[in-house]
């Protein structure tokens, strides 16, 4: 197999976690120099009401700061409704 000159970046929400949604990711060109900020440290961002759900991503009271455990059990969580929702849809 050939190898590739520049590794290909991918992304993939966390919910739902569903590989049709996965799309290529172009890294920025530029440098930029990050500061680090304590407050964030150990910390993901989390939309308490997914924007898959209806959640607002651009609102400050969607977004939660939680550790690396929580997000992954939220995550999980979440997905699993999807899935149920998915499953089994309200009929209308």
């Amino acid at each position: 197999m050939p190898r590739r000159s520049r590794p290909s970046v991918s992304a993939l929400p966390t919910l739902p976690l569903d590989a049709q949604y996965l799309s290529l990711f172009s890294l920025p060109t530029t440098q930029t120099a990050l500061q680090p900020d304590d407050r964030f440290e150990q910390k993901i961002k989390l939309y308490v009401k997914p924007i898959v759900f209806g959640g607002d991503a651009g609102s400050e009271e969607n977004i939660r700061w939680v550790s690396h455990e929580e997000h992954a059990r939220l995550v999980k969580w979440w997905n699993e409704k999807h899935l149920s929702m998915k499953a089994h849809p309200d009929p209308e």
